[in-house]
């Protein structure tokens, strides 16, 4: 893995349109980042936003976007990020607001009196480094990338051998049918309170062929050996 302290290079628009025009060529993408100095998640991000990329160059907004990106402290920006790498290669998950506590602990430490750790300072962090936010996908982070991608080969090899007509997948699912929506209206200055959500559930077991013509009749597994309602 990485050094988390590996010095993160600035990426112009000309060098993103640069990347693009070296993928397209058929170099390998590995090699590409490698020469540019970029992450392949980076990489990959300016290939999902050739359009606007190339839009922007035709426009002329070029000049403005280098100033937008310029971090305005070097030291307090790299140092940031390297704890930013450091926790994510961690699995520890992040806001804008801890991001914005963090740049200000290393100001005091930088001796950045001016700094103040702005929504638009956030904005143009994440901007420089190709950060986003996501919602975390369960527990896919203890899976093995090898194993999983083995296993899918495996299963595409057996797929292959079986007709459409022949292949069931089946999964299950939690119904809360006693849990109410998130959000609501409500009159202009009030409080919005809500009470315990109900836990209260139903297990659901559903199975189908490949084809999807065939659905099995659902399986419901509750506490109520004979359950009247939902």
């Amino acid at each position: 893995m990485p050094s988390p302290t590996k010095k993160q290079k600035f990426i112009t628009l000309e060098d993103k349109a640069a990347i693009i025009s070296e993928v397209e060529k058929g170099r390998k993408k590995i090699d590409i980042a490698e020469e540019f100095g970029i992450a392949c998640s980076s990489r990959s991000t300016i290939l999902k936003n050739k359009a606007s990329i190339l839009g922007a160059l035709e426009s002329g907004a070029c000049a403005r976007n280098k100033t937008m990106m310029a971090a305005a402290f070097p030291d307090m920006d790299k140092a940031v990020f390297a704890w930013f790498y450091e926790q994510r290669a961690n699995k520890v998950p992040l806001s804008g607001k801890i991001l914005q506590q963090k740049a200000l602990d290393f100001t005091c430490m930088l001796s950045h009196d001016n700094f103040k750790a702005s929504p638009g300072w956030l904005s143009c962090f994440k901007a420089r480094h190709d950060i986003v936010a996501k919602v975390i996908s369960g527990e896919a982070g203890v899976v093995d990338s090898t194993t999983t991608s083995s296993s899918l080969l495996s299963n595409k090899e057996l797929l292959g051998q079986n007709k459409p007509s022949d292949i069931y997948n089946t999964d299950e699912t939690t119904l809360l049918y006693e849990m109410l929506p998130s959000k609501t209206l409500d009159f202009k200055g009030q409080k919005c309170h809500s009470g315990k959500c109900s836990k209260r559930c139903v297990t659901i077991l559903l199975c189908s062929h490949m084809n999807g013509t065939d659905k099995q009749p659902l399986l419901v597994i509750g506490r109520s050996k004979m359950p009247r309602c939902f």
